[in-house]
C-alpha cells in the first residue's frame, strides 16, 4: 500500500521545511520596529505537478515565498547651495540646525563631532 502524499511528506519534508523557513521570516519582520506594526505580511507555498502523458509519473515543483512589510523610510532634511566656484552642494542639517547657524563647540564645520580639546587644568577649551 502507498504512503499518501501530503504537503508534509512532500520532498522528503523539504516543503514544510521550506515553509517554516518563510514563516520565521514573517515573524521576525513583524517584531522588526523598523516596519509598519500593521502591514499585512503573506506567506505563500505553491505546488506544482505536472504529469507526463502517460499519466503514470509526474514532476513536482515546490516554491516557497513571502511578502513582507518592507522597511519604514528614514527621513532627513538638506540644505542646498552653490559653493565659490557655482557647483551646486548640499548639506544635511543636524536637529535644529538653522542654514546660517554657527557650529557648537566641538563641531567640525561639516557636521562631525570631534573631540574637545582638554585644557591643562581639565576643562574644555570649547573649540
Amino acid at each position: 500500500m502507498a504512503i499518501p502524499l501530503t504537503a508534509e511528506s512532500l520532498a522528503e519534508g523539504a516543503a514544510m521545511e521550506r515553509l517554516n523557513l518563510e514563516v520565521q521570516k514573517l515573524l521576525d519582520n513583524v517584531l522588526d520596529y523598523n516596519t509598519s506594526a500593521t502591514a499585512t505580511r503573506t506567506v505563500t507555498l505553491t505546488i506544482k505537478v505536472k504529469p507526463k502523458e502517460d499519466r503514470e509519473t509526474g514532476d513536482v515543483e515546490l516554491i516557497t515565498s513571502s511578502r513582507l512589510a518592507p522597511s519604514r523610510p528614514i527621513s532627513s532634511r538638506l540644505i542646498f547651495d552653490k559653493d565659490s566656484s557655482g557647483r551646486a552642494v548640499a548639506k544635511e542639517l543636524s536637529a535644529g540646525e538653522g542654514r546660517n547657524a554657527t557650529p557648537l563647540p566641538g563641531m567640525h564645520p561639516a557636521g562631525r563631532i570631534t573631540a574637545l580639546k582638554t585644557r591643562k587644568d581639565g576643562t574644555n577649551d570649547g573649540n
